[in-house]
């Protein structure tokens, strides 16, 4: 079946004219001719100029008819082609999960179903790769939006349903906003189930699920900002991929809508800390600890930042406060390392013995050491003598031997 070559729609059979643009029939064929006239395709594979493999129709070198076609990174468009664009009906599936199943004209989609990694799905008018026109929005838990499209906003007249069909607004929307009055009873009840769904998908907490959390958190504060936990929590999601921007903003709207929880000053230095703004980080962290003078995290998130400034003393300080308070093995591990950036190294393996201690199993205590050892035996010796440090390690092995371990027990090596 021949395609319309100015619109992309299928010509049917004895019309002399396209019955979606009225291009006529015989201006088609000439534009589907090729420079030399040939018109009979042949199979086989080729690399294009940009790098892509395609495998199929060829008229002249160039894709015509049908195949497929793998972009660098990994998309793959699978459809028609007229003299070497994509044209006619296509599966576009992106190295992403999305996938486009439609139309495509001139290179590009122009009406056709999307469904999107996380479900959603889109059925519609698109241009410039765009939600553009009249489309219909669904997404994975039900909520529908059908309507106007502009530049991949609702734009126009739309009408927005929840999942069991009642109509939470119809109306007129402007850049993706109702400019008319909702329900809003139905609105509120979508704002926290938005909000309930983006908390599961932030407590699962892989990069997919963070990216989830924010759609939802979005999608609850758009229809009700005056949640405070939804500014912090996306916030707080925007922290996984980096954007400490977005995120000290999320925090900030969050102090300014009534958060009562004290983590969001815990959160917000770890944004502050995560840009380089030292002031602002030591300030939250202050903040978090006078709230919360019994939560230990909040002395080593301090120790850490004046680790970070190499001043010892301090870092050891918090850490000392953060194990009085909880005495985690990795407490131990970590303030070991301070002492040992400190020149401290005594203090460095006492603390090791303690992480073992409470953990005889503690694989990055025991790996710590395993390095130490392995990085100079000078440093070894600089300790209380090599053999120290190796009875320290040996008698935490099943392959020692009694008279190897007899002698590394003697009270002269080992304190």
């Amino acid at each position: 079946m021949p395609f319309c070559t100015k619109c992309g729609k299928e010509l049917k059979e004895n019309h002399d004219f396209c019955g979606n643009c009225g291009t006529p029939r015989d201006e088609v064929k000439k534009q589907e001719e090729t420079p030399t006239g040939s018109s009979k395709p042949v199979n086989g594979k080729t690399t294009l100029e940009d790098g892509s493999l395609y495998e199929g129709e060829l008229i002249n070198g160039l894709p015509h008819g049908k195949g497929k076609m793998t972009r660098p990174n990994g998309n793959v468009y699978d459809g028609d082609f007229v003299n070497g664009k994509m044209q006619g009906k296509a599966k576009y599936t992106f190295s992403n999960g999305n996938v486009f199943e439609g139309d495509y004209v001139n290179g590009e989609p122009n009406k056709g179903k999307f469904t999107f990694y996380n479900g959603d799905i889109y059925e519609g008018d698109i241009v410039n790769g765009k939600m553009h026109g009249k489309g219909k929005y669904t997404h994975t838990d039900g909520r529908v939006y059908e309507g106007d499209y502009v530049n991949g906003k609702m734009h126009g007249k739309g009408k927005y349903t929840s999942s069991d069909g009642s109509v939470l607004y119809e109306g007129e929307y402007i850049n993706g906003e109702r400019a008319g009055k909702s329900n809003e009873a139905l609105v509120s009840q979508e704002a926290k189930a938005a909000y309930e769904r983006g908390r599961k998908y932030y407590n699962e907490g892989t990069n997919g699920d963070w990216a989830r959390a924010i759609e939802e958190f979005t999608e609850s504060i758009r229809l009700d900002n005056s949640n405070p936990d939804a500014w912090m929590y996306r916030g707080d999601s925007y922290q996984e991929f980096g954007r400490n921007d977005l995120a000290i903003n999320d925090f900030n709207q969050s102090l300014q809508h009534g958060q009562k929880s004290n983590f969001v000053y815990y959160y917000r230095g770890i944004a502050f800390e995560s840009a380089g703004k030292f002031q602002e980080a030591l300030s939250d962290y202050d903040k978090f600890i006078k709230l919360e003078p019994n939560n230990a995290i909040g002395y080593k998130k301090r120790g850490n930042l004046f680790r970070t400034r190499k001043n010892f003393d301090e870092a050891i300080k918090n850490y000392t406060e953060a194990i009085n308070i909880a005495a985690y093995n990795s407490f131990y591990l970590e303030r070991a390392e301070i002492y040992k950036e400190a020149g401290k190294k005594i203090e460095a393996i006492q603390d090791l013995k303690i992480a073992l201690n409470i953990d005889p199993d503690y694989q990055p205590a025991t790996d710590m050491l395993n390095n130490w050892v392995n990085e100079s035996y000078v440093f070894c010796n600089e300790l209380f003598g090599e053999r120290v440090v190796i009875r320290f390690y040996f008698e935490r092995r099943e392959d020692i031997n009694d008279q190897s371990m007899a002698f590394y027990s003697r009270p002269e090596f080992f304190t």
